[in-house]
């Protein structure tokens, strides 16, 4: 009806969204509810409408009513549980002496589990993060009768599947999940069962926590399934991912909203469980209040918070609990405080001294650990001091013995750190070993031996490099090549002959769109403009595509400096050329958002100048590589700046 009264035609598109929205509010939207006529007109959008209706109605268009008021949350653990096998959910094994179902946790709730102290248990759970991978999986698996070891196994298996990106490590990670979550299922009707037979003793809060643990549980295990099914390709994995998310979430939502006292404890439950609880807030929120604005906007209709302040909050409360997920709530947090806003940010970093506290209070913890040396090395870098960082990689990677995975992480950090000092001849042997070793992205480490060697003045040795990316394979997420894939693919097809490269200044620009210049020593800067105005003056009539990026590029390095006027200048001058640019249309964006920090850190102009330039660089039309990337940097600056 609203359609017709402002006389707009249904396309195929605005059908399925409405669709999606209809199936999101009552949970089921049987196909006879559409018209004939609009059904031919989905034809080419045919799978869309069939992943629409499979995924939402399971049901008959007669259930509809009785399914309406079902709770989310309590549907979403029942409706797998027809595999269950009733034998399996036997309770006379969990009776006590006075015929009362006892916990299977202690006072703080860790597994209880014979012949295994309290220390035992911790000391198992430490494992993974003092760089003894395989000990950790093997101690997971020879106690995963209990769904909290099975689902930190399976937990486990999962960080290996997504460093591999291997399909045999993400099938068995997908395996070791759903045998978790069906473990914690079967608690949960045991506990059920004890309630119905009256063996449940209403003074025993053990069990009540306990039984809010197990739903919190079934809900991480749907979380990281959805993570999995979203590497997958096709649109039925990408459909039941979005499912497990949103059911994933309803539970969280729920629990905490049944347990919340005021001042944000939970004075009923265990440590265990209440620290599960702020877990999966602080991540869930974390990871939306991150995405780009166009990415928000779809899960904010689906219902999903964005709320960085709660994040930060509930992940703080975790870490400081001291329980199982509090080295994974630390990671979590130096993930915000370091990596985000190395990789997306502008300026000074405000969580720096937060970041500081909580690598020291790791490695406390967890001497040597691997993965906190990694982040150590990354706070370094955010502080240029590159060399320093090199040697904290360097050691990182050393402690890696079980899992290779963790030490292509750290040799892929150093090669960076290596291009941001051009040290090319100690950069390429990594990316060699990256090459050779890890799937990651084939293009990317072959596009970084070239340059390397491209650096080196080796132009023969680095040509055939670059003709062998064009004949790779592109690592693709929901079905399109990653944006650096994306990116090097149009640049050697563009710029790179059998005999001749034509590119302007690859390292600088890959260094650049890798967020390096707020990395990098000052001195380090100052070379680089050198370069650029060398560059200019031996290039007088170049294109516009190559000026609009060397101005781009030496705009963002006078930033780095303080340099406001130089700054100013280079990236306005980018602007100027908008008509002309052809193939590197990026460089426009990248250049408004860059002169919107200027004016912002700067204070060289009123915010509103600031807003408006952040906003022109969201609004540019023309498709360009690195959009979501650009994005997500500009939501942060926005959020930072307080300009939503």
């Amino acid at each position: 009806q609203t359609n017709q009264k402002k006389k707009k035609k249904h396309t195929p598109t605005d059908v399925c969204n409405q669709l999606y929205r209809a199936a999101r509010v009552n949970r089921s939207f049987p196909s006879c509810f559409i018209p004939d006529i609009e059904r031919d007109r989905l034809c080419p959008h045919r799978l869309q409408l069939s992943w629409v209706h499979n995924a939402f109605c399971p049901q008959e268009p007669d259930n509809i009513m009785a399914d309406a008021d079902r709770d989310p949350e309590e549907a979403f653990i029942e409706d797998e549980d027809d595999a269950i096998d009733e034998a399996s959910v036997d309770v006379t094994s969990r009776l006590d002496a006075d015929g009362k179902l006892k916990a299977t946790v202690d006072s703080n709730g860790l597994p209880v589990i014979p012949g295994l102290s309290a220390e035992d248990i911790q000391e198992g759970l430490n494992l993974f993060f003092i760089n003894r991978q395989e000990d950790a999986m093997k101690f997971f698996a020879k106690h995963d009768e209990h769904p909290m070891l099975a689902t930190l196994k399976a937990a486990t298996s999962f960080v290996k599947a997504v460093m591999s990106l291997e399909e045999a490590d993400i099938t068995d990670a997908m395996q070791s999940l759903e045998a978790a979550s069906h473990k914690a299922r079967v608690a949960i009707h045991k506990h059920r069962k004890g309630v119905k037979q009256g063996l449940v003793d209403p003074a025993n809060r053990s069990l009540e926590s306990e039984f809010v643990h197990y739903k919190l549980m079934t809900a991480e295990c749907k979380l990281l399934t959805a993570g999995l099914q979203f590497l997958r390709e096709g649109i039925v994995e990408k459909a039941r991912g979005g499912l497990n998310i949103r059911g994933a979430w309803q539970v969280y939502s729920k629990v905490a909203k049944q347990n919340a006292i005021s001042g944000g404890e939970q004075d009923h439950l265990d440590r265990e469980t209440r620290n599960a609880i702020q877990f999966g807030i602080g991540v869930f929120n974390l990871l939306c209040s991150t995405l780009p604005p166009k990415l928000l906007k779809i899960v904010s209709v689906l219902g999903f918070p964005s709320d960085r302040d709660t994040a930060l909050q509930n992940l703080r409360l975790c870490f400081q609990g001291k329980g199982a997920l509090s080295p994974v709530a630390g990671l979590a947090l130096l993930a915000h405080h370091v990596v985000l806003q190395s990789s997306f940010a502008s300026g000074e970093n405000k969580y720096a001294g937060e970041a500081e506290l909580t690598i020291n209070e790791c490695l406390k913890r967890y001497p040597n650990g691997g993965l906190f040396l990694l982040m150590q090395a990354r706070f370094l870098r955010t502080q240029r001091k590159v060399e320093e960082a090199i040697g904290v990689f360097t050691k990182a990677m050393e402690t890696q013995k079980d899992w290779r995975q963790l030490a292509h992480v750290c040799r892929y950090e150093i090669g960076w750190s290596h291009i941001f000092r051009f040290e090319w001849d100690q950069a390429l042997p990594h990316y060699e070993c990256l090459l050779a070793e890890n799937e990651w992205s084939k293009a990317f480490f072959s596009y970084m031996i070239a340059v390397c060697k491209f650096m080196q003045g080796d132009i023969v040795g680095a040509l055939p490099v670059f003709a062998q990316v064009s004949e790779l394979a592109a690592r693709k997420i929901n079905g399109r090549p990653i944006a650096i894939d994306a990116f090097i693919f149009r640049k050697v097809k563009a710029y790179c002959k059998p005999h001749s490269c034509e590119l302007v200044l690859p390292d600088l620009e890959i260094i650049y769109l890798h967020n390096g210049f707020s990395q990098m020593a000052h001195a380090a800067l100052r070379d680089i403009l050198a370069r650029l105005t060398a560059w200019s003056a031996g290039h007088p009539t170049a294109k516009p595509d190559a000026s609009g990026l060397v101005s781009l590029l030496s705009g963002a390095a006078h930033a780095q400096l303080g340099n406001v006027t130089e700054a100013e200048a280079a990236l306005l001058s980018v602007e100027k050329l908008r008509k002309t640019i052809k193939a590197e249309t990026y460089v426009l964006p990248f250049a408004r958002y860059e002169l919107a920090m200027l004016y912002a850190n700067s204070k060289a102009k009123p915010t509103k100048t600031t807003a408006d330039l952040l906003k022109k660089a969201l609004s540019f039309s023309s498709e360009y590589n690195f959009d979501l990337r650009l994005h997500t940097k500009i939501h942060m600056a926005m959020h930072e700046l307080q300009l939503h």
